[in-house]
């Protein structure tokens, strides 16, 4: 049994996306292309969810933060910053809307389990979305979505952000630094996608479960909105994301087989000592419960990952 409870320390990063929004129309402009509604969203607070194309594909994901009143900020772990600038400026005619990417500017710092402990600012009031001041610098922090661990983003001008980890350092000790490898492990295994490489343009909200707290059913007009709304009152997703485990890599697009049938395709996957974890989509026809293949004759099987 795998005991996320173990990851204590910070993990320091580069967004794929922080980008500055701002204008006398930026609200109303992104309720009408964001997959959740900011209609409720007030100053200092943030929200998670996608950027959607007409058919409901997934093209990006987000946390919006409400900096002030007509202006946010869009962070992203995954999807590029030139993406997310495209598919919106697309949409910009008349508004007086404004991007801008800054994401080159900012470095982020993960700080995951007891280590929240060591900022008094995280923990007096943990999980909420906020302007930090430190001597090291301003920062905005907010809830991760990591995977099964508490988890606290901070994101920041690259120059504050390496002081503030290394006080952290400091306080937590080289054992308390995580790894890429580490945050990719506790994500897989958590079965949370990263967007666009697991769930992407060819794939619904659906298939990933993010319609759970990505996606509103009750706000007004988005972009997508009309396949987000049939797909909740008529249909379901025909494939689903799981995780699998191994003694053996594969690369993201093998085809994932049952019985000689196609049924899947792995997408990301991380080594944790001996063995590899896998998320794929696979069909829902499929028990929950089967082991797969990575060709229609491999002997190597992938197991459904049990915790």
């Amino acid at each position: 049994m795998i005991n996320l409870k173990n990851f204590n320390g910070c993990y320091q990063f580069r967004p794929a996306s922080w980008i500055l929004v701002e204008g006398e129309d930026t609200h109303e402009f992104l309720q009408s292309q964001f997959s959740n509604d900011l209609n409720k969203l007030q100053v200092a607070e943030h929200c998670y969810g996608l950027w959607l194309d007409q058919k409901g594909r997934v093209h990006g994901d987000s946390f919006v933060i409400r900096a002030e009143e007509e202006k946010f900020y869009l962070f992203s772990y995954a999807t590029p910053e030139p993406l997310i600038i495209e598919k919106l400026g697309k949409y910009i005619v008349a508004d007086d809307v404004d991007l801008r990417g800054i994401t080159g500017e900012m470095a982020g710092l993960c700080v995951i389990g007891n280590a929240i402990e060591l900022i008094p600012e995280l923990s007096k009031i943990p999980g909420v979305c906020g302007k930090i001041e430190r001597v090291e610098g301003s920062f905005w922090s907010f809830p991760g979505r990591r995977g099964n661990v508490d988890a606290v983003e901070i994101v920041g001008e690259k120059h504050a952000l390496a002081r503030l980890a290394l006080t952290i350092e400091g306080k937590f000790g080289k054992s308390g630094i995580l790894s890429a490898s580490d945050m990719e492990f506790v994500r897989i295994i958590s079965g949370i996608p990263g967007i666009p490489v697991d769930i992407g343009d060819k794939e619904l909200p659906q298939e990933a479960g993010l319609e759970k707290d990505a996606v509103s059913f009750s706000k007004g007009c988005y972009l997508g909105q009309e396949v987000m709304s049939r797909l909740y009152s008529m249909g379901k997703a025909r494939r689903s994301l799981r995780v699998l485990e191994g003694g053996k890599y594969y690369p993201p697009g093998e085809a994932l087989y049952l019985e000689n049938k196609k049924v899947g395709v792995l997408k990301s996957s991380v080594r944790m000592e001996n063995t590899h974890f896998f998320l794929a989509l696979v069909s829902n026809s499929v028990s929950e419960v089967a082991s797969l293949t990575v060709s229609e004759t491999a002997d190597e099987i992938l197991t459904p990952f049990s915790g």
